[in-house]
């Protein structure tokens, strides 16, 4: 008994000085300083997948996945997310031309796709030197991320 009376009486020490804390002042909003994030009004996100070619089949069952995951959860951090397509036609070297596209034409933030591992290095050879981040949904050879920093 004498355990739970000492520690009502701690606990209620510390919420009586808890509640004699002065009040902190208010904050007044900072600028942003100069290497701060901009969030966007719109969150761009580029999918770079085999839409024809060998590769349709399982590009298309990932679009739809990609575009049902971004219907029930089509924010993130406050801000809408546009989702933005683009077929690398089953080929290394146009998925590396569909990442560049992305980048410099569509100004996304991140990539999702390819699903192949000899595509997604194509790939990732663009976004690692522009600082892109992507996510090989189906990608199995380590070498997708073995020193690429922004490739998952």
């Amino acid at each position: 008994m004498k355990k739970y009376k000492l520690f009502s009486v701690v606990i209620l020490f510390a919420l009586v000085l808890a509640s004699c804390a002065p009040a902190a002042a208010p904050v007044e909003a900072e600028e942003p300083a100069a290497d701060a994030v901009v969030i966007p009004d719109t969150i761009r996100i580029g999918v770079n997948e085999t839409m024809t070619g060998w590769g349709a089949p399982y590009g298309d069952m990932t679009w739809k996945g990609i575009q049902l995951a971004n219907k029930h959860k089509p924010e993130v951090l406050g801000k809408p997310v546009e989702l933005i397509l683009v077929d690398n036609k089953s080929e290394k070297s146009e998925s590396a031309l569909a990442a560049q596209r992305l980048v410099e034409v569509e100004n996304v933030v991140a990539i999702i796709g390819v699903n192949s591992s000899s595509m997604a290095m194509a790939q990732n050879e663009v976004l690692d030197k522009v600082g892109i981040p992507s996510i090989g949904p189906a990608c199995t050879n380590p070498l997708v991320t073995m020193d690429k920093p922004y490739a998952f």
